[in-house]
């Protein structure tokens, strides 16, 4: 589910980021020689934009002041509660043996018909 979410996330921002260039280029549109404009558009993909637009900037908000409150607190533990020990690892117990390198490949040597 974390991942349609993810997939959700990116699509929606990715077509609030493209509305919002296409409103920027067609503001600008006479300087670049391309007259578009998002009027242009069926209300129905005006308002998908719209929306998708807005959630772009509430996402950038959350996430800026996210990163402005801080990391995480580490999460407490209980006092009764001991902490695992970590088991060491062993070494293998079988060697891989050494193997000697070819010295024809293939047909090499072989007689031909």
């Amino acid at each position: 589910m974390d991942r349609c979410k993810d997939y959700f996330c990116f699509a929606v921002c990715f077509a609030g980021l493209g509305y919002i260039a296409l409103c920027t280029l067609a503001g600008c549109g006479d300087l670049f020689g391309v007259s578009l404009s998002p009027l242009a558009l069926p209300p129905a993909l005006r308002l998908a934009g719209t929306l998708s637009a807005i959630f772009v900037g509430l996402r950038a908000l959350l996430l800026v002041s996210r990163r402005l409150r801080g990391p995480p607190a580490a999460p407490a533990t209980l006092p009764g509660m001991a902490v695992p020990a970590r088991i060491p690892r062993r070494k293998a117990s079988r060697q891989v043996a050494a193997v000697k390198p070819r010295a024809q490949f293939g047909l090499r040597g072989t007689p031909r018909l």
